[in-house]
């Protein structure tokens, strides 16, 4: 009776309304992390409302910082990345301003990808600027003038730079977490390893035939 009129998509295991204040949780067994998780989660959405005096921000921008500051367990995320960067599925920003993919692998995509580009930003330039972006849109920017003048950049460049850092780190290690991925890639360096020796061995096999035959009865 709470919910309003859009309710709440069965995905979801809460849901914040922070011009009104409310949290609403949905505690079932198809909630997927703790209630202390989601509810921290939620706080974060009605804390950023109010930080911004409810003006428009990008859903990526909230649901990322929604997890970071939650400290939701980002294994399972990461690994949706990981994958979708090594075929090439990831999603744009722009793509995600305004909602999320209707689907259940969509919208782990979009909170894979909002989460690591928050974390992103949070690793290379520090909260400060995160709060500098909120400061400068609760002044009357909006937010992609806010991200400019913070970042010294616009958020494609930005966007550019977290990419091409997934192509090259996020994308082979942490699938190994994964047991059907890490198991695969493990038979592959197996295969790898044994093709080395076969090979070495074949190289050894042709230097003795190049050894001198000799009378001693020494064997190494």
């Amino acid at each position: 009776a709470a919910l309003p009129k859009s309710g709440m998509t069965e995905w979801a295991a809460g849901i914040a309304i922070p011009r009104s204040s409310l949290i609403l949780l949905k505690i079932d067994e198809k909630t997927r992390f703790t209630i202390h998780d989601v509810f921290k989660h939620e706080v974060s959405h009605i804390a950023l409302g109010r930080a911004v005096d409810h003006k428009s921000l990008p859903l990526w921008f909230v649901e990322g910082v929604a997890v970071q500051q939650a400290g939701e367990r980002l294994r399972e995320r990461w690994l949706t990345t990981s994958r979708a960067t090594l075929t090439e599925n990831l999603l744009t920003l722009d793509s995600m301003d305004a909602g999320f993919p209707s689907t259940a692998a969509g919208v782990d995509m979009a909170y894979a990808e909002s989460t690591a580009f928050i974390g992103y930003l949070i690793r290379e330039y520090g909260w400060g600027h995160i709060r500098r972006v909120i400061a400068l849109i609760r002044q009357g920017k909006t937010f992609h003038p806010a991200f400019l003048e913070t970042f010294r950049a616009p958020l494609s460049t930005v966007e550019a730079s977290f990419r091409r850092e997934l192509e090259t780190t996020a994308s082979w290690w942490p699938i190994l977490g994964d047991q059907g991925l890490f198991w695969g890639a493990l038979s592959i360096l197996a295969g790898l390893g044994l093709l080395f020796r076969w090979r070495k061995n074949q190289v050894d096999m042709a230097n003795m035939d190049d050894v001198v035959e000799s009378d001693s009865d020494e064997f190494a």
